[in-house]
């Protein structure tokens, strides 16, 4: 094997681990901020109130930086093994990034001008920011589930894709062994 085909399958391992952690630590971070402001209102409301804005707005920027590595390492990825699938993991990434995006730019700005106004509880404004955020949070856990379960057959695929040919006896290369 030469060194151009080395280079290429490890900077394809290594992007498929940068995409594995990006998308665990995305889709993780999503579920568990559902998980912990949901607790926190049914534990004490009063307290959730003010626990809540700041969760959300470190959360807008950690998730547009994991998104952002992830879909870079899609980019190495795919450039270095050609694949539909890991096109198709880009398309939910960046889909999952642009929602990301505009809650981080848009709506949770808008939200928290609403909230420190002292707003919040009675502002329909407050109301439809606040189920729009909701449905893009969750358009974005169905997005990131969706590429977390096509991750292994796309690893796989790109595995048997830039695996080195096997050679027999008489020095022919064992086409089976590529596809």
């Amino acid at each position: 094997m030469n060194l151009v085909a080395i280079i290429l399958r490890a900077m394809n391992r290594i992007a498929q681990i940068v995409v594995n952690i990006s998308v665990a630590l995305w889709l993780g971070g999503l579920v568990a901020l559902f998980l912990f402001v949901g607790a926190l209102f049914k534990h004490d409301r009063t307290i959730a109130i003010q626990a809540a804005p700041p969760l959300f707005g470190i959360f807008a920027t950690y998730q547009l930086v994991v998104g952002g590595i992830g879909v870079i390492a899609l980019f190495f990825w795919r450039a270095s093994a050609r694949s539909h699938l890991v096109s198709a993991i880009i398309v939910l990434f960046i889909i999952s990034l642009a929602l990301a995006a505009y809650v981080t730019f848009s709506v949770i700005p808008e939200m928290e001008a609403i909230r420190v106004a002292g707003q919040s509880g009675d502002s329909p404004r407050f109301k439809t920011l606040h189920g729009m955020s909701m449905i893009f949070y969750s358009s974005q856990t169905i997005a990131l589930l969706i590429a977390a379960v096509m991750l292994p057959f796309a690893i796989a695929g790109t595995a048997r894709a830039t695996a080195p040919a096997r050679r027999s006896r008489d020095g022919i290369a064992d086409q089976v062994a590529v596809r």
